[in-house]
């Protein structure tokens, strides 16, 4: 067993106190993270170079955001993964535009919303669609989608109840996605020419918790570092564990709350959304600090996120 290196952050970077933080993104040209809050339907930047004090926030009406990525060439837009589809965010006005919908009817789309995602070093949309909890129970109808260069979209993985964090290593041959109700992170063999993924596998495996304890130990978003790492953080355990290569935990960062969902490298610094805490009786500590942002220095920098480059415009 390898020693596991431990950080701990005992106060957050920014107290908001959101619902359900998820989607943390950088953005180094602009110097601005920026995040989601899936429940209150906001959408947040930051310039981190300049703190609190530059902090923006959308809310958008009866719409809720997954992901938010670059789009090649494009200034002030953002791709999002949506409620029903996908979309442009202008981060000027604050103003959503859908160029593809999942469901034509509106009435099976509303059963469904856009959650974790990533866009692949040839700038490819990969988004995942589940059940809205908001509106039904989940089920295994969801499914992990790409958006190909050209404008179409397939279907990678179906039958899929809650698709979660992914990425690709740094030569951009294994794709990692986690699917958060089996309790795995998979990886596959990936074709960067054509986008395809197959040979799926599971890679590392967390045993389930309590469902009266909101189905704890549960893997969520990651990011991956230079050294090929895997940064996974894991919702109702209060921690984000980093992953070897060979699947082995070699590091893990202890997070005052209980509901980690998703972390961003930013340089050498790792910052962490998280989500309110859902039984703050038996819980009162983790419910001081949910819906927070942290950040921790880690000493190792994240792989490169790409800009969407698929032909997305009609």
């Amino acid at each position: 067993m390898p020693d596991i290196k431990t950080w701990k952050i005992d106060q957050p970077f920014l107290a908001l106190k959101g619902a359900l933080l998820e989607g943390p993104a950088y953005d180094e040209a602009s110097d601005q993270l920026r995040w989601v809050d899936i429940i209150k339907c906001q959408v947040s930047f930051l310039k981190v170079s300049e703190g609190a004090q530059s902090l923006r926030t959308f809310t958008l009406e009866n719409e809720t955001l997954g992901t938010l990525w670059n789009i090649q060439g494009e200034k002030d837009l953002l791709f999002a993964g949506a409620k029903y589809g996908l979309a442009t965010f202008n981060t000027v006005t604050g103003r959503l535009d859908y160029f593809h919908k999942y469901y034509e009817s509106k009435e099976t789309g509303h059963r469904f919303r856009s959650n974790d995602g990533a866009i692949d070093a040839r700038g490819r949309i990969f988004q995942g669609v589940l059940v809205d909890d908001q509106v039904d129970r989940p089920c295994p109808d969801g499914k992990l989608t790409c958006m190909d260069l050209d404008g179409t979209l397939r279907t990678v993985v179906d039958k899929v109840t809650c698709p979660n964090g992914l990425g690709w290593n740094s030569t951009n041959t294994i794709m990692y996605w986690a699917e958060s109700a089996s309790g795995n992170l998979y990886a596959f063999d990936y074709d960067l020419e054509t986008g395809t993924a197959s040979n799926q596998r599971v890679f590392f495996h967390l045993e389930p918790g309590s469902r009266e304890e909101h189905n704890t130990n549960v893997p969520d978003g990651l990011a991956i570092d230079v050294e090929d790492h895997i940064w996974l953080a894991v919702w109702g355990s209060s921690q984000v564990l980093r992953i070897s290569p060979e699947g082995e935990v070699v590091g893990r960062i202890e997070v005052p709350t209980r509901f980690v969902t998703c972390p961003a490298f930013v340089g050498t610094d790792l910052y962490i959304t998280t989500a309110a805490e859902r039984d703050s009786e038996r819980h009162p500590e983790s419910a001081k600090e949910g819906g927070n942002l942290f950040r921790c220095e880690v000493g190792v920098r994240g792989l490169e996120r790409f800009a969407c480059r698929a032909v997305w415009r009609k």
